[in-house]
């Protein structure tokens, strides 16, 4: 059974989201921000190179996502 004090992991905003790693590396991918945690997905070179800007409309792979009681005041 499941634990019913536990809040449902919820989606409350998601979209394209640009990674910046450097100041000459922009990484374009998807990001989904829900009640719990920060979840980014990268579109790779190859899918870019070949479907162009139409790349925005897939959500990517998976490449991290940081859970909210991870992040320390």
């Amino acid at each position: 059974m499941a634990n019913t004090n536990e809040e449902q992991e919820k989606v409350l905003l998601e979209g394209l989201c640009n990674r910046i790693k450097s100041k000459f590396n922009v990484q374009n991918g998807h990001g989904v921000l829900t009640n719990k945690r920060f979840i980014y997905d990268k579109h790779s070179i190859a899918k870019m190179a070949v479907i162009g800007l139409l790349v925005n409309f897939t959500k990517g792979t998976y490449d991290f996502d940081i859970e909210f009681s991870d992040i320390e005041k």
